[in-house]
């Protein structure tokens, strides 16, 4: 007689998760690159927020953003090392029943079958180990990019966003505004800090008055 195994859809079957990981483990990647590259910019500032860089609060924010997006790939990630282990128990279940009834197995189709079940859920255990490893891993690398974004916080509080390109100025960069509140028009594209501070390097040397010449790179006073 054949066990009975479990086969019950559980945390694992519904997020399908042997077909969609692969995609969650390439955005923790994404998500510890884009922080760690934002954190590259954020300037030094003083107590009072003070810094060399005129978008200095808008790199924090754009940071904080950042450092929001790993928080929520965290999340997913601790629940789906929570769903495959839920499904490591399955697995565990089912071969100690298939263990079991070999002992009352009589006949070559019943053996069989028995070793059927037996390699198939063996498979599955092995993948869901490897799973299990590989969310464990990103989960530490995310951890990781997150605690050293902490390590710089914008002195003030939450930062606020700057009047730049049409968006609004004063909104909390983790707030809930509606998206549709920093559209702007094609004619007006959002470009970000980084954008802005490339563009103010590629001017080239600054003179006293601070006016840039395409030749030598100063447009000297009439």
């Amino acid at each position: 007689m054949s066990p009975t195994l479990d086969y019950e859809p559980n945390a694992y079957s519904r997020a399908d998760l042997h077909e969609t990981l692969d995609s969650l483990l390439g955005a923790a990647n994404s998500a510890c690159e884009n922080l760690a590259n934002k954190m590259k910019v954020v300037p030094e500032v003083d107590r009072q927020g003070n810094s060399e860089c005129p978008f200095a609060e808008d790199l924090y924010g754009e940071k904080e953003e950042a450092a929001e997006e790993a928080r929520r790939v965290l999340l997913r990630l601790q629940e789906s090392r929570s769903a495959i282990c839920e499904e490591l128990s399955r697995l565990e279940r089912n071969a100690s029943l298939i263990e079991g009834a070999r002992n009352d197995v009589h006949g070559e189709p019943a053996g069989r079958s028995l070793s059927s079940a037996d390699a198939q859920a063996q498979a599955q255990y092995e993948r869901a180990v490897k799973q299990r490893e590989q969310v464990t891993e990103a989960i530490e690398r995310v951890q990781e990019a997150l605690q050293t974004a902490s390590q710089k916080q914008w002195p003030l509080g939450e930062p606020q966003r700057q009047e730049r390109y049409g968006q609004p100025a004063g909104t909390a960069y983790n707030s809930e505004a509606p998206r549709d509140a920093f559209l702007t028009s094609p004619a007006q594209p959002v470009s970000s800090v980084e954008d802005d501070l490339s563009q103010l390097l590629s001017l080239g040397p600054m003179s006293g008055d601070g006016v840039s010449d395409s030749r030598n790179g100063t447009v000297p006073h009439e």
